[in-house]
């Protein structure tokens, strides 16, 4: 039977009991892993859960005990959350929510990150946009078409297009004062059985053998491929042997890095969308190459008053790489040519109509990561690697500058990231899900109102006392990303674009992510997640859930955990694992977990601290509960310690506990 607001949750749902196919819904999770949700390449958001896995949370929630699970995953039976208000106060990327409106809530989203508002404010609302098509032709034409002239090159006698421009930092020894380039390798690319390398001494390209693990320069000097001045952080001057780290350097220097453009990787000119690798080429950059470039640079020149002048925060960092390698302002992480194309881009997007400025703002942003100097390049997938990548500023010794405005060719040019805007308009009008055999269309239900709200989790006035049916949430896990001081690098081209207000762009100041893992951490931590908890305890209605997700590697972590449900005021009504991570990709690591622990919580009363455990007896029923999961799943040793510090920290919430017992105090079990 549907849901209304006159038909509250079930009483027990097949959340409640835990009867849901975690060990299917863990081969969707690997699949969407390589293969994500088209909706949520609209825009860079960091650690999302999957979508197929918060559907399943949202479906087993409003299924009854006993229910068909797979009737409400795929829309083929009479459930829906039409009418049911649900809430994550951690909105973060959105995923969530645009899985609950999927279903037909009502759904509201706190954050305090204005990127994550503004991400999460278009996929709610991806379904009503028009193809973005038109729009980008109409900033083409303006822009596009125009800084096309600078993305020239020549080989021989044969005019080309440039796809990449390779840059390295330029070091100066400190102890004998020669220059030199911090190459990391002199490997540029692969190119079947040969490879594109750069000679050290006199800078010239060519191409030889892969195997050859030297270069043999036709200016006389023999060089290693993969030994380079710079290795790792540290660089070593080929002229007096003096070792330095990077990092040092640029704190002593107080400037951003210097750099110099080498190399240019080239494609014919020809109007095709895709590009043989054979045809892709690299050769030195030449004096015609660093005339466009300065001709850009003269350009800029007279729009500089358009870049955006946002500082970069230098005080509370998680990460201080930034600040340490003297980058002050975000305009500095971009070139004078990557500028010009972002003011001049930016300017013509926030002269569009609303629908196209919002669109395209979106896609200039989400473009950043794979435009500025802090992208790489991979000599062996002959791409770029994108900022973010890796969840963290990190410094790029040879950054690779894109040509922009390519359409199929090139990783995260300008086209490419709208093309990503209009799959993701697309896949919300006509979705599918994931079976086990590939996937099937689903019904799209009338989404009921969308509420994104830019505010504190721990105070939210706009939202009445027991108003909310089911609160799913995905909350910072403790220390591990520090999603505003990530986010707040899109912030000044948001903001120039119109996507954001320009006179409410500042950095978020309140985050409950914490910056380390000391006590002092964990306590602030525990602190903003129990107020957090009490104002959703006040919102939420008798009878309503409060599930959330959570994983770390340390026991300090859970027992921030512990403390906040303590002073929150949920009891603990099961706990399960459900797969949160991909088993690849660089962020994995022998000993990570790819497993949540699932929380799923009722209005209770607070608890007295410190948490316990009701005695030996209510140990082991909660470590039986744990280690029943993970055989069912066979889990691996770092998923198992996880699901059982979690079922652990329910226990001291009130999960499986006997009525008596002498308390064990749960730090000495974590």
């Amino acid at each position: 039977m549907p849901l209304s607001r006159h038909m509250p949750l079930p009483v027990t749902s097949l959340l409640d009991v835990g009867d849901v196919p975690v060990g299917q819904l863990a081969a969707f999770a690997h699949r969407e892993a390589s293969r994500p949700r088209p909706a949520y390449l609209a825009h860079r958001w960091f650690a999302r859960r999957f979508g197929t896995a918060m559907r399943a949370l949202l479906v087993a929630a409003a299924t009854p005990a006993g229910g068909d699970f797979w009737e409400g995953f795929y829309g083929t039976g009479r459930l829906s959350l039409t009418g049911v208000h649900v809430l994550d106060p951690f909105v973060g990327g959105g995923t969530i929510l645009y899985e609950a409106q999927r279903l037909g809530a009502n759904v509201t989203g706190i954050d305090v990150d204005p990127v994550a508002c503004a991400v999460s404010r278009f996929l709610l609302r991806a379904g009503s946009f028009p193809d973005p098509t038109p729009a980008l032709q109409e900033v083409w034409h303006a822009v596009g078409k125009r800084l096309s002239r600078y993305y020239r090159t020549r080989v021989g006698d044969q005019d080309r297009i440039a796809l990449h421009y390779l840059w390295v930092q330029v070091v100066e020894c400190p102890a004998c004062g020669m220059r030199f380039d911090a190459h990391p390798s002199h490997l540029l690319g692969v190119a079947g059985d040969d490879a594109w390398v750069v000679c050290p001494t006199c800078g010239d390209v060519r191409l030889q053998e892969a195997e050859a693990e030297t270069i043999a320069c036709r200016c006389g000097n023999r060089a290693s491929v993969e030994a380079a001045a710079a290795s790792g952080g540290t660089v070593t001057c080929p002229g007096c042997g003096c070792r330095r780290r990077l990092v040092d350097l640029g704190r002593q220097a107080g400037l951003p890095p210097r750099w110099r453009m080498f190399a240019v990787e080239s494609i014919p000119d020809t109007g095709r969308r895709r590009v043989p690798m054979a045809e892709r080429v690299f050769h030195r950059a030449t004096a015609e190459d660093l005339a466009l470039y300065q001709a850009a640079e003269a350009e800029l020149a007279t729009v500089a008053h358009h870049v955006p002048a946002r500082p970069i925060p230098r005080t509370g960092r998680a990460d201080t790489r930034l600040v340490d390698y003297g980058y002050q302002r975000y305009s500095d992480l971009f070139n004078a040519r990557q500028l010009l194309h972002l003011v001049l881009s930016s300017r013509a997007i926030a002269r569009l109509d609303a629908p196209s400025r919002e669109m395209l703002g979106l896609a200039l942003s989400n473009h950043l990561t794979s435009n500025c100097m802090l992208t790489s390049y991979s000599p062996r997938w002959r791409q770029a690697t994108p900022l973010f990548a890796v969840r963290a500023y990190r410094h790029s010794r040879r950054p690779a500058e894109l040509n922009p405005w390519l359409a199929g060719v090139g990783r995260g040019t300008f086209p490419n990231a709208v093309r990503q805007v209009g799959a993701a308009i697309a896949y919300t009008r006509d979705p599918v899900e994931h079976t086990a055999e590939g996937f099937a269309p689903v019904a799209r239900m009338p989404g009921g109102r969308a509420d994104i709200l830019r505010a504190d989790s721990r105070n939210i006035p706009a939202l009445a006392d027991h108003s909310v049916d089911l609160i799913v949430t995905d909350p910072p896990y403790l220390d591990n990303i520090a999603y505003t001081e990530l986010a707040d690098f899109y912030v000044p081209w948001l903001a120039a674009t119109g996507v954001l207000d320009r006179r409410r762009n500042d950095t978020a100041k309140v985050t409950l992510a914490a910056n380390g893992r000391e006590r002092g951490d964990r306590d602030a931590f525990a602190e903003g997640f129990a107020a957090c908890l009490a104002e959703v305890r006040r919102v939420v209605r008798p009878g309503g859930r409060l599930v959330f997700t959570f994983q770390h590697s340390t026991p300090g972590a859970w027992e921030a955990v512990a403390a906040a449900l303590c002073r929150s005021g949920f009891d603990a009504v099961n706990v399960m694992p459900l797969r949160g991570n991909s088993d690849k990709g660089i962020h994995h690591k022998g000993g990570s977990s790819t497993w949540d622990a699932v929380f799923v919580l009722r209005p209770g009363e607070p608890r007295p601290a410190p948490a316990a455990l009701t005695g030996p007896a209510h140990v082991a029923v909660l470590e039986a509960h744990a280690d029943g999961w993970a055989g069912r799943l066979d889990l691996a040793g770092p998923d198992r310690k996880v699901l059982r510090r979690a079922t652990l920290t329910a226990g001291s919430a009130g999960f499986l506990q006997p009525p008596e017992g002498e308390p064990i105090p749960l730090v000495e079990l974590l």
